[in-house]
């Protein structure tokens, strides 16, 4: 049975929704690749919210036409149903590491080539989908299969999120269950229930909620070198005080003024762009690497001893002096750390940043106590 009123309100209201965000350019990002994925999914859902209700508008009207139509909307809404899955996965990887490997390309060229090869096979023996001779619409034997392969590369990308929150404990913003969420549920319900058709408008609710949360993602980001910044910083003081002890670590960089008068701005935030990397690579799983302004960052994690403070101290030193010695660059890269065990149960925020500011101080001292100025 087909509820024709449902499907024409429900991908109509759908529409309305993409064509907002398409007019607001919310879906537009700093990433030039990042915005064609997603100005790409919305275009498939906004074409995909048209047919689907003229599909069904269509389905069982006499004539040559009719049946073309139904025949070619139909194609179009399984190939795109098969094409989200895919550019939901380019789509994650590369927000999370910045680029796509060509593996992770070819990979997803695999079920748009068995697409193509099975809707061939489907014009002369209708295992997908078949149109009668009185051009009504009837589900195959296998009209499940362009569905489960969406939810594969749903799940491969859930897979990939989750790997990359193990081993650097980032992604905090990027939403992925508030995508994935609504698509399963339409890919379900529309599974289960012949004739209701809810998998584009809950594509274009999961969409809409990503590029909100990715919005959301950019005022807590500092956008040169991706790490968190100072707006985060205040953020995180309420869940802190829940998980107990941390180290919380302040590093400067050492003679950053030289590098920018004698190398020029650009080298400079090259140079806070490698910092920036290499926090990152040493933050624990649980722990956040901030920019909190200029050359000025924080590391914190949870610890049990300022044992683990030192730990990372040494590991982000060793970090430097790796990248001092590959010779990348004439100048050298260092910072003056200073970190210490806390407890929010115990003392405030403000007591806490004053206290690493002084320790980092001493450590800046000492540093040009033994370090000779470049410019001196």
């Amino acid at each position: 049975m087909l509820y024709l009123s449902e499907i024409y309100i429900a991908d109509v209201l759908a529409l309305l929704l993409l064509i907002g965000i398409v007019s607001s350019g919310a879906w537009k990002s700093s990433d030039q690749y990042e915005s064609r994925l997603l100005l790409y999914l919305i275009v498939i859902a906004c074409i995909s919210c048209v047919l689907d209700p003229l599909s069904s508008y269509a389905n069982g009207r006499p004539g040559g036409q009719w049946f073309c139509f139904v025949y070619l909307s139909n194609f179009w809404l399984y190939a795109t149903n098969l094409l989200m899955g895919p550019v939901w996965v380019l789509l994650i990887n590369h927000h999370m590491n910045g680029r796509n490997p060509k593996w992770l390309s070819l990979v997803v060229m695999i079920p748009i080539m068995l697409g193509i090869v099975i809707s061939i096979i489907n014009v002369f023996n209708p295992i997908i989908f078949m149109v009668d001779s009185m051009n009504m619409y009837h589900r195959g034997p296998l009209f499940w299969l362009y569905n489960a392969i969406s939810v594969i590369y749903i799940i491969l990308g859930i897979i990939l999120y989750v790997i990359r929150r193990l081993l650097y404990g980032s992604m905090r913003f990027f939403p992925v269950s508030q995508f994935f969420i609504p698509v399963l549920f339409g890919l379900t319900v529309q599974a289960m229930e012949y004739g209701i058709s809810v998998i584009w408008p809950s594509c274009s609710i999961g969409m809409a909620v990503m590029i909100i949360a990715l919005q959301n993602e950019k005022v807590y980001l500092d956008q040169l070198t991706g790490l968190y910044n100072r707006t985060f910083l205040d953020k995180i003081e309420r869940d802190r005080m829940r998980r107990g002890r941390f180290v919380m670590m302040m590093l400067d960089m050492n003679e950053f003024k030289e590098i920018n008068d004698r190398y020029g701005h650009t080298e400079g935030d090259h140079a806070l762009i490698i910092v920036g990397r290499i926090l990152q690579s040493v933050s624990p799983s649980d722990g956040f690497a901030i920019r909190y302004a200029g050359d000025e960052f924080f590391v914190i994690f949870g610890a049990k001893s300022s044992e683990d403070g030192e730990m990372i101290k040494q590991k982000i030193e060793e970090k430097f002096e790796e990248y001092n010695q590959d010779g990348y660059r004439s100048y050298r890269l260092s910072a003056s750390i200073g970190y210490g065990l806390y407890d929010l149960a115990d003392t405030t925020m403000d007591t806490i940043l004053k206290d690493i500011d002084k320790r980092m101080y001493e450590q800046k001292e000492i540093y040009y106590k033994t370090h000779e100025r470049r410019h001196e």
